[in-house]
């Protein structure tokens, strides 16, 4: 977790918004692989937030993808329909064939 949080607080600290986005899907990950999706579900959202404000639509598609495995993981399908195709969608429009299939 430190190998992440260090750089969340750097980007922090500088006010690098993209940084703190993607390290921010990064300590997710981390908190996912520990089975506390709560916090995990809190850092995607934090980062698509932040993704969104920027206009980053490959960071809006991966944490929605990511908050979607979340709400799998949680048994709650309907969340979860819902930010895969908002992902879907996202790569779409992106022209991403990869992360679409």
């Amino acid at each position: 977790m430190e190998h992440h949080q260090q750089p969340y607080e750097i980007d922090k600290n500088i006010g690098n918004l993209k940084g703190i986005a993607a390290a921010l899907g990064n300590i997710g990950i981390i908190y996912e692989k520990m089975r506390n999706l709560e916090k995990a579900l809190e850092c995607f959202q934090k980062s698509y937030e932040i993704d969104k404000r920027l206009g980053n639509l490959t960071g809006m598609a991966a944490a929605s993808d990511n908050i979607a495995g979340i709400y799998e993981r949680k048994r709650d399908r309907k969340k979860a329909l819902k930010y895969y195709h908002e992902a879907y969608e996202i790569y779409e429009g992106l022209g991403d064939l990869l992360r679409m299939a």
